[in-house]
């Protein structure tokens, strides 16, 4: 080096710098090692499989030639199917402690489609949710590794259920941005801030409905184009209310707080952002007597309402109905119709409180003082008017 004109030290200096570059690129290959450090996600780890190149890290080139124990994913996935939007458990083995990263063809670890387990162990549980398509199935992928040994865990799959799901009825109150913007394909307002999403799906249809409030929340099927909680025609309403943090199915003929309801498997109630959100999956065709078919391309009447609390009660003003197409999702809103009898009452009730209560004042006040009247005249022509209004 001192033909070049390198002094002693400085080669010296250099060589020192040199081995320090040396270990610091051997320690960042190591690093590599540990799956959970790779950026790789569901279709990026389709290229690892037993015995193809891996190369990342130092001493390890390719993926262990078999699979099997050695790297293992495990779901408590329902052998009838995941349910929408529900959380099951996603479970990575090996034989001895390694690092660990699974990912999913679809839905979300935490608000990603992989998840990793940095620290070497032999077992690790990831929490993943199942997405809101109700079509579909989903795959797992995953890699166990250190900086001595990389496995390729044999891919895991698993289908949508046909219903009825064996995973119960789902519950939350804790939103996320996410989860908030986890909406069907069409929507539309058929109420004010009530919100309706739907999607076909062969011989059903999934249904959304968001709401104003974080209260007890329902829709309604029924025949006829008017507005009423007991059906159009008055055969029956096919209500869906999420109430209780649970769906349920009630068929109703009277004007009084539902009662008797049938639990929704796989429907979902929640609050998310303060606003109530139900889940839920019908057929279209009306399967019994209680029920009312949904006809896509052609409106049909869908009533509304919603309370303050999470407990079913009274709605207040709270409730309407549109005319809905669930082939297009486009809604004509409807008035609710006033009954024959609502305008005997009106009428009535002008006539007493605007005709004979003002008589039977002004009959105490002005005749009790007459001269010649019979005693008591007054208060007898006051009592009968006032009983008349009654």
């Amino acid at each position: 080096f001192q033909r070049f004109g390198c002094e002693p030290a400085v080669v010296g200096e250099m060589a020192a710098m040199g081995i320090h570059a040396m270990w610091v690129a051997i320690l960042c290959r190591v690093a590599l090692a540990h799956p959970s450090s790779m950026t790789c996600n569901y279709d990026c780890m389709a290229q690892y499989t037993p015995g193809s190149t891996f190369g990342l890290m130092y001493g390890v080139p390719t993926i262990g030639a078999t699979s099997g124990d050695t790297c293992k994913i495990t779901t408590d996935i329902p052998q009838d199917g995941y349910a929408p939007d529900v959380s099951y458990t996603v479970t990575v083995t090996s034989l001895v402690p390694l690092a660990q990263k699974v990912t999913a063809s679809s839905g979300l670890f935490s608000g990603s489609t992989s998840s990793n387990a940095g620290t070497k162990e032999t077992s690790h549980s990831h929490t993943w949710t199942a997405p809101s398509s109700l079509s579909g199935s989903v795959s797992f992928r995953a890699l166990c590794g250190d900086s001595q040994e990389m496995w390729y865990a044999t891919e895991v799959s698993a289908n949508i259920g046909t219903g009825p799901f064996t995973t119960a009825t789902t519950s939350t109150t804790e939103s996320t941005a996410a989860a908030d913007a986890e909406t069907l394909p069409l929507g539309v307002e058929i109420g004010p801030s009530v919100h309706l999403f739907s999607e076909l799906q062969g011989s059903s249809v999934d249904v959304q409905v968001t709401g104003s409030t974080a209260g007890w929340l329902g829709i309604g099927f029924s025949l006829g184009s008017t507005v009423s909680m007991t059906g159009g025609t008055g055969g029956g309403c096919d209500a869906f209310i999420c109430s209780d943090g649970e769906v349920k199915r009630y068929w109703i003929t009277s004007y009084s707080q539902p009662s008797g309801g049938v639990s929704v498997p796989g429907a979902s109630c929640s609050v998310l952002s303060g606003r109530t959100v139900m889940r839920f999956q019908r057929t279209l065709a009306a399967r019994t007597s209680t029920e009312i078919h949904v006809t896509p391309g052609t409106e049909q009447m869908v009533i509304w309402a919603f309370g303050s609390s999470a407990a079913l009660s009274y709605h207040q003003a709270n409730r309407g109905g549109s005319m809905v197409d669930f082939a297009t999702l486009e809604a004509t809103g409807v008035s609710k119709e006033v009954s024959a009898v609502l305008y005997l009452h009106l009428i009535f009730m002008a006539i007493s409180w605007g005709t004979l209560l003002p008589w039977g004042v002004a009959i105490a006040n002005r005749t009790r003082s007459v001269s010649n009247a019979r005693p008591g005249a007054w208060f007898q022509w006051h009592k009968k008017l006032h009983a008349w209004m009654a």
